[in-house]
């Protein structure tokens, strides 16, 4: 798979600041869904391996396993990694797993950059035990009234589109049932509200990274980027306690019978 984002040190900067933001949602939503103690948790797409961490931490889990395809981002995810936590090179897209069967499979925030997302369900489904969970946490639908956020999030959907990706991919999900035999335990949507300059932060550190994006050039005006890259900027330095952007996350739970 490719990450439209890149893996970047500035990119990994910005997955440890996103996971810093949902770590409180994601922890709630694993902690709901994984009862009793696993053997193994696969947290597909690591990036620099703090998902797989805060895993391990909630499931109590004999082994955490991180899959990501960036040889960058896994060597900052191996660093001080605890006993039971380790992370293998391997794009997720792929099947077998380095490792499988599993007892959980997770991931937040991947599948919007997969062309075939329904198709990589249907493959991990085979790489669960019987009664193995597969969790997804997503974008479902973002609302905003702030118009840099707005703006940000249109050209980030384009882009996205423009590599056969949804940024909005929930409701997809939550339409898929019997996949590879799995069936659908829980679906629900929670609405996150980080602070304005949360969001901005995240989105001033991505838009550095794809603003080179060659849809990006064909497509827009680099000054008129550059210029939204300075407003998110500013609203990243304000430290103000709005929160004008709403996440509704999706939260999945496929169980194989």
């Amino acid at each position: 798979m490719s990450y439209a984002f890149h893996d970047t040190e500035l990119a990994a900067q910005r997955l440890i600041y996103l996971a810093g933001v949902f770590a409180d949602t994601t922890r709630d939503f694993v902690t709901g869904a994984a009862s009793g103690t696993p053997e193994l948790v696969i947290d597909l797409g690591c990036g620099p391996g703090c998902t797989t961490r805060l895993l391990a931490e909630v499931t109590g889990c004999v082994e955490a396993l991180g899959l990501d395809e960036s040889e960058y981002f896994l060597s900052l995810a191996t660093e001080d990694a605890p006993g039971n936590v380790r992370f293998v090179r391997h794009d997720v897209t792929s099947t077998p797993l380095p490792v499988a069967p599993a007892d959980v499979l997770f991931c937040r925030f991947l599948l919007t950059h997969l062309r075939s997302p329904v198709d990589c369900i249907a493959a991990w489904a085979t790489q669960l035990k019987p009664g193995g969970l597969l969790l997804f946490e997503e974008d479902d639908h973002l609302e905003t009234t702030n118009p840099a956020f707005r703006e940000y999030l249109d050209i980030v959907d384009a882009m996205l589109a423009a590599q056969s990706n949804k940024l909005e991919i929930g409701p997809i999900l939550d339409s898929v049932e019997g996949e590879a035999g799995l069936t659908k335990q829980a679906s629900s949507v929670i609405n996150v509200q980080p602070f304005d300059y949360q969001s901005a932060t995240m989105f001033y550190m991505n838009i550095q990274n794809w603003k080179t994006n060659q849809f990006i050039l064909d497509n827009y005006d680099s000054e008129h980027i550059d210029c939204l890259e300075a407003r998110l900027k500013a609203i990243s330095e304000e430290r103000s306690a709005e929160a004008q952007i709403e996440f509704h996350l999706r939260q999945i739970v496929f169980v194989k019978p």
